[in-house]
């Protein structure tokens, strides 16, 4: 019963349950495509706090007895050993604490003395193989296998070295090819000084995995910050075959280049080619695509360097004789860039402050890569500083993805079987228009059911357009009509594994706007009053002939003086617009005192009106509409007229009577 409890015990204290990716957030974590499925603190890891960090670098084991799966955690007093075969809920092992503690009779510094910032971890032969920057560290060798003995998973438990290589004393980084069973040691310093100089490629002889054996050396090119050793299997014939060395040799302040190095005779190892780059700062790490064409890298500090963002480098390698720098993924932060792999067509590198990216290498022969999903592992910010991921390891066969934090410790991924990238949002167009609906989604043998809601329930769509069952990811609708409006649509995805639905999206249809309008004038004055009679509009724009404009739906304008002047209204409704115009002869009615020479009756018009000009003057008289148009004009021979207006409509007209030189005007009201 104890043993069944403890574990229990530990899980529901350290961990942190499953959080699904949601709407761009796992929790606190801003994620896409990645669910967060168990994190464990770095003190739950067992680490050590040195310089404000506690994790590095991470890797990964498959028990071939048991299958399960394991995280091999570099922390800075030593390696963590996870068991995450159920992702869920993983279970701490134990630590191997640094070698120097462990050896207290070499006199080597004691563990608190001895903690170091890097620590570098791969697998050869279920046995892990562990570097560390600590001065004498050498090279751990640990035997996985003890692993399955552990009845008591916990962090206290302090694992025993298997054997220890001590050829080299403190080294940055190790490879190992595992198809030829060597190791190679890069970054570091040898103990005696007589085997290599410092950093280059230092060759182990991994034959007895326990007993490692020195094996050769490479230093032609300086220091080697990262290495990936490889049967060269890419399609240059001259090198088939060949273990083959791609080099990411990083010099702060001297050249930083990419070196492929031939490391099949290990005691005389050659340079096949070296390559340099623009804005090279510290070429850091690097990884082949799984074809051996291509190699992609990055650069450490660029970032701080030329204030840039964060990029990774792709080359096409080919013809390892003369390499091609085709161009770089730009990133969308400046967090620096750190350790990448490559697994199937994913790139899948650690950018410190801004996390695992995931990217699709579906574009790398045109120097294109796309992101496809990520998790943000630190949520403070995304400083260009060393903080927040350290590396990852995607090469578990579940599919699970192990991430280290420098302080937020052992995050345990899963990338989402299928997921929306891109998804349609509401869009607005016209009456007959045609519209393309797209959505991107990421996975496997995707399929695509569009739906409509018309107002019932969302339907499948069977025979709209052959959207039913389909690998097309775009929607085409086509002359759009008026009932369509307010329609909603959504795509039901699905891979035969798992199924998602899309956010709904609202289609709005307009019918096309008709600008009209009407104005009044006030028969006194220069100000106009225009009446709004258009119809589908929601933003209106005039002019009014004299240089001023208004974007009022209904404005009043006050004009400077007498003239004809052209309106132009545009209704507009956000997909098309519409253009009307009318023109305004305005005159300035004069005041009632000027009227004195004139009689005007009746007040209100039936038929005829009379007008009589006391001293017997010829006159002419115009009447005119209250929207500028003229409806009459008549030039009267003597004092007195008479004018029919029998077919006049009912309402209000201007009349204008010229005498004189001068122009007086009033308002008459016919009225049956």
């Amino acid at each position: 019963m104890k043993k069944l409890l403890f574990p229990f015990i530990l899980l529901t204290v350290n961990l942190f349950a499953q959080t699904p990716c949601e709407d761009g957030k796992a929790g606190n974590y801003d994620c896409l495509g990645l669910d967060l499925q168990a994190r464990i603190s770095a003190t739950d890891l067992g680490a050590e706090e040195l310089n404000g960090r506690w994790v590095n670098d991470i890797w990964g084991w498959v028990d071939p007895e048991t299958s399960k799966e394991y995280a091999l955690v570099g922390m800075t007093n030593g390696t963590s050993f996870v068991d995450i075969t159920d992702p869920v809920n993983p279970v701490v092992m134990g630590v191997l604490i640094e070698h120097n503690s462990q050896n207290n009779s070499s006199n080597q510094p004691l563990h608190d003395g001895a903690k170091s910032v890097w620590r570098d971890i791969k697998v050869y032969q279920n046995h892990a193989y562990i570097v560390s920057e600590d001065p004498g560290h050498g090279l751990q060798v640990f035997d996985l296998r003890d692993l399955r003995d552990v009845v008591n998973p916990s962090k206290e438990n302090q694992f025993s070295e298997a054997g220890h290589y001590a050829g080299i004393g403190k080294a940055h980084n190790l490879a190992i090819n595992e198809e030829t069973g060597f190791a190679y040691a890069v970054g570091f310093n040898a103990n005696d000084g007589s085997t290599c100089s410092i950093g280059g490629l230092h060759m182990i002889d991994l034959s007895n995995p326990i007993a490692p054996e020195y094996a050769g050396c490479y230093d032609d090119e300086g220091y080697i910050h990262d290495t990936q050793c490889v049967i060269y299997q890419g399609p240059d014939e001259d090198h088939v075959g060949k273990e083959i060395c791609f080099n990411s040799n990083g010099n702060q302040g001297g050249p930083n280049t990419i070196t492929i190095v031939d490391v099949t005779s290990k005691g005389s190892p050659t340079l096949i080619y070296e390559a340099d780059y623009e804005e090279s700062t510290y070429a850091h790490q690097g990884w082949l695509t799984e074809d051996h064409k291509y190699f992609l890298s990055n650069d450490e500090l660029d970032e701080l360097s030329f204030n840039r963002n964060s990029r990774t480098l792709i080359w096409d390698v080919q013809d390892l004789d003369n390499p091609q720098f085709l161009g770089y993924h730009e990133h969308g932060t400046k967090a620096i860039d750190h350790n990448l792999y490559v697994k199937d067509n994913y790139v899948y590198e650690s950018n410190y402050s801004n996390g695992l990216r995931i990217l699709d290498t579906v574009g790398i022969s045109k120097g294109s890569l796309k992101e496809v999903a990520f998790f943000d592992t630190y949520v403070s910010s995304n400083a260009t500083d060393f903080v927040g991921t350290w590396s990852n390891y995607p090469y578990f066969p579940s599919g699970n993805i192990v991430v280290s934090d420098i302080t937020n410790g052992l995050f345990v991924l899963k990338m989402q079987s299928i997921f929306i990238e891109h998804q349609p949002k509401d869009v607005t167009v016209c009456v007959g228009a045609h519209v393309d609906i797209p959505i991107t989604a990421i996975g496997e043998n995707i399929e695509y059911q569009w739906q409509i809601d018309e107002g019932a329930g969302f339907m499948d769509i069977d025979n709209f357009e052959r959207y039913q069952n389909t690998t097309t990811d775009t929607m085409h609708a086509h002359t759009l009509e008026l009932s369509q409006n307010e329609n909603q649509y959504r795509c039901v995805i699905s891979n035969g594994i798992a199924e998602i639905i899309s956010n709904p999206m609202t289609l709005h249809v307009l019918d096309s706007p008709r600008a009209a309008f009407t104005f009044e004038l006030t028969g006194f004055s220069a100000d106009i009053t225009f009446t709004n009679e258009s119809e589908n509009a929601d933003s209106f724009l005039w002019s009014f002939g004299d240089g001023g404009e208004s974007d009022l739906e209904a404005p009043a304008y006050e004009y400077s003086g007498e003239g004809v002047y052209e309106i132009m209204l545009v209704a507009i409704n956000g997909c098309t617009s519409d253009t009307t115009y009318q023109t305004l002869e305005l005159i300035i009615a004069a005041t009632e005192g000027e009227f004195s020479a004139f009689e005007v009756y009746p007040t209100v018009v039936n038929d005829r009106l009379t007008i009589n000009s006391k001293d017997g003057n010829a006159y002419e008289v115009e009447i005119y509409s209250l929207q500028g148009n003229r409806l009459m004009r008549k030039k009267m021979r003597n004092g007195r007229s008479s004018l029919s207006l029998a077919g006049f409509q009912e309402g209000v007209y201007l009349l204008n009577i010229h005498s004189g030189g001068k122009t007086i005007t009033r308002k008459i009201v016919v009225a049956r």
